[in-house]
């Protein structure tokens, strides 16, 4: 094993879900908070499509080009992340 660097700080004390995809990493963290890295190895949040935030993260999977987010009522999607 070899160390990839740092999570964003909100994952320092909880980190709920990591997944590896093609284009980087993908975490949930504290409070919701959806994370990316990309292959420079900067992190950046990633927003909810309906501009509310997430208030909890059930699932998160890469499958297929996609990214699936389960949260408590809804599932998003976003392809090619």
């Amino acid at each position: 094993m070899a160390a990839l660097g740092r999570l964003p700080r909100p994952c320092a004390d909880t980190l709920d879900t990591l997944v590896e995809a093609p284009s980087g990493l993908f975490a949930s963290c504290r409070s919701a908070t959806l994370w990316k890295r990309d292959q420079g190895g900067a992190w950046r949040r990633i927003v909810s499509p309906n501009g509310r935030g997430l208030t909890a993260i059930a699932s998160l999977s890469y499958a297929e080009g996609c990214l699936f987010v389960a949260a408590r009522r809804a599932l998003w999607r976003t392809c090619n992340p």
